[in-house]
């Protein structure tokens, strides 16, 4: 799938891990990341959470920009409890919405127009967590004419409550960069899940 997005970009395209490389870090982070996909309770999830929580604006403006390690590491912007529906039980569960400085300075709104994208499609974390995405679209020059990719900015750990990764945007853009986001007009493209952005 690399191989073919950057099929027009020989310079990006000599940066593209090979398959069994790319196999080869998913074991090894599987191995080495403690605990990474065993988390099974509350406690252990708001612990790790608690230590990479990011809520207001002095915390979020003292990483450095130029430390890319800093700007690259997982920051937490919420956490959250909610009951969820397994049969015909109604069980507690846990949500995080994660991103990292380097995605959120991408939202940093200049203008008064923002396009928003989530498509309704998943990635999976390699602790065979589900991750939902929101983002927005850059459109770059090449040498063949321009290509438009995907800006993640935040990620969350729960399907069906697409709400909170919205709500999460609106609340860190207006406490992190002084701007007030309002969804104005949406494209549903064959997902019913964009139109809880305009609720």
């Amino acid at each position: 799938m690399m191989l073919f997005k950057y099929i027009r970009e020989p310079d990006m395209l000599m940066h593209v891990p090979e398959v069994r490389k790319m196999e080869n870090h998913k074991s090894y982070l599987e191995r080495t990341v403690t605990g990474g996909s065993e988390i099974n309770k509350f406690e252990t999830l708001r612990n790790w959470a608690s230590l990479k929580m990011c809520q207001d604006h002095s915390s979020f403006h003292s990483v450095d920009e130029d430390n890319y390690a800093e700007m690259n590491a997982v920051i937490v912007l919420d956490e959250f409890k909610h009951m969820t529906a397994v049969g015909s039980l109604q069980v507690a569960s846990m949500g995080v919405v994660v991103t990292a400085q380097m995605f959120v300075k991408q939202y940093k709104i200049k203008n008064k127009n923002l396009v928003m994208l989530t498509d309704g499609t998943y990635r999976i974390h390699f602790g065979g967590w589900t991750l939902v995405d929101c983002g927005g679209i850059s459109v770059e020059t090449t040498e063949s004419g321009f290509v438009q990719r995907f800006r993640p900015w935040l990620y969350m750990f729960k399907a069906y409550l697409r709400m909170n990764i919205y709500s999460n945007l609106k609340s860190n853009t207006q406490q992190f960069f002084n701007v007030d986001v309002s969804v104005s007009s949406a494209s549903i493209d064959h997902s019913d899940a964009i139109a809880s952005a305009l609720v």
